[in-house]
């Protein structure tokens, strides 16, 4: 997904005759513009499992960074 929003966000750039804003390291930055309500249940889900893995691993680096967000 990443590397098709990352050509997405580049052709739209050369289109608009504009530098590219956003990299694949920082799309991100778009979920402060989602609409909640609009992203889908399973997005959420594993989401969720991604965190209870994580927890389950102890002194787990993604853990330890996300607390420190």
């Amino acid at each position: 997904m990443s590397d098709f929003a990352e050509e997405f966000f580049r052709r739209l750039a050369q289109r608009l005759g504009h530098a590219m804003l956003l990299r694949k390291g920082e799309l991100h930055r778009l979920v402060a513009y989602a609409e909640p309500t609009s992203i889908p249940a399973e997005v959420s889900e594993k989401l969720n499992l991604l965190l209870d893995t994580a927890f389950s691993i102890p002194n787990s680096y993604l853990i330890m960074n996300i607390c420190n967000m």
